[in-house]
């Protein structure tokens, strides 16, 4: 039988997975009230994710700017690990609804981007926090309300 090499997808440098398990334990530590909970990631830079927290989140598409996380600690490693290159840091959005049309949740009024698409401003209220990966800490947002 011909043995097959097998390749590593991601080269992990190993994190310390009880400190991820503790950050994602810190993310959903809040009164669920037996309501759903959806969680979103965008991982940028510390300046962008402390400007978020008073100004809200800008995006023209939100399943193409972040990633929806559940309460998984696999799933969740698996996204940090994969937008990584994006920046040190990871914006965490979380409400009781699902994040669709910007319409729906814009703050401000919608412009165009230089490439035409329409931008949209979530509220700093649905920014739980962010996690800075590097320093292996949660910031949490002053201004966040679960709704």
């Amino acid at each position: 039988m011909k043995r097959i090499k097998s390749y590593k997808i991601f080269n992990f440098k190993r994190m310390n997975e009880d400190k991820e398990v503790d950050i994602l334990n810190q993310i959903y530590n809040i009164d669920r009230n037996n309501r759903q909970i959806y969680t979103y990631l965008h991982t940028t830079d510390k300046k962008i994710c402390e400007k978020v927290f008073d100004e809200g989140f800008q995006f023209y598409d939100i399943h193409k700017q972040t990633d929806e996380i559940s309460n998984n600690i696999s799933d969740f490693l698996f996204k940090l690990k994969m937008r990584e290159r994006y920046g040190d840091c990871t914006l965490v959005i979380q409400t009781y609804q699902i994040l669709s049309d910007g319409e729906d949740f814009t703050i401000k009024e919608p412009f165009p981007d230089d490439d035409g698409e329409m931008v949209y401003t979530l509220s700093p209220i649905h920014i739980k926090g962010y996690y800075n990966r590097i320093k292996g800490i949660f910031i949490d947002n002053p201004n966040f309300k679960l709704q």
